[in-house]
């Protein structure tokens, strides 16, 4: 893959139908050899499952970068979903920041 390459996925997760106060907003750059198509599909697919409202997901062949809303326990599953899987990239390390929405 050529490391300039980008790709860009849609994403509209469902958010919490709870509303609750508790949710965080965070920017997510995940870094390493992540430039493999599936992952940005894999992360649109994790988060929808745990209920995070997703926007902004953004790949090249050394950074995925997205901002997730929800309740913090929910991002930190994410997160150390990203670090184990799948199989065709390999994550190095994870940056979160918080998200001004």
């Amino acid at each position: 893959m050529n490391s300039g390459a980008k790709n860009s996925v849609s994403m509209k997760s469902g958010a919490m139908k709870s509303g609750a106060m508790n949710d965080g907003s965070e920017l997510f750059r995940i870094l390493g050899r992540v430039g493999h198509p599936v992952f940005a599909i894999w992360i649109a697919r994790h988060a929808a499952r745990l209920g995070l409202a997703a926007s902004g997901l953004a790949q090249t062949e050394a950074v995925v970068q997205v901002a997730l809303t929800g309740p913090p326990d929910l991002l930190d599953a994410v997160e150390l979903g990203c670090s184990l899987g799948p199989q065709e990239v390999w994550v190095d390390r994870t940056e979160r920041g918080k998200q001004d929405l």
